[in-house]
């Protein structure tokens, strides 16, 4: 599961960790103002609000991700865009693959950006 990240007995609400095969992990809510909501399990405008959905929250199966971060070298930590898959990216720790994250609904990773984006290149979404 994701857990509030606390840093040497000091909170840090626009981060959480995430945890996979037993190694925890530090990711920051984007944007970074918003704060992350452990009962929901999100990101929000303020950790004390409301969930955004009503649905209870049920961990993604596992899906595909490429080991792509050994190319990077040993001492890259960050993400790459999946070139097999728009919606998610490749998590990388100390050359390592970490795993693969998804992008909410409608979003397309932009690497340089290093977020989900509309459209892969809009920070909102646009008007049409």
């Amino acid at each position: 599961g994701n857990y509030e990240y606390h840093y040497y007995s000091r909170y840090n609400p626009n981060y959480f960790l995430q945890c996979s095969n037993g190694l925890a992990y530090c990711q920051a809510c984007w944007p970074l103002s918003l704060e992350f909501s452990e009962g929901c399990n999100q990101c929000l405008y303020n950790r004390k609000d409301e969930c955004v959905t009503t649905e209870k929250w049920h961990p993604a199966t596992t899906f595909e991700c490429p080991d792509k971060c050994p190319h990077r070298g040993p001492h890259f930590s960050g993400n790459i865009a999946d070139p097999n898959n728009a919606h998610q990216y490749v998590a990388c720790f100390h050359g390592a693959t970490v795993g693969c994250i998804a992008c909410p609904k409608g979003l397309l990773y932009n690497e340089k950006w290093n977020a989900c984006l509309y459209k892969g290149i809009h920070k909102t979404e646009p008007i049409h």
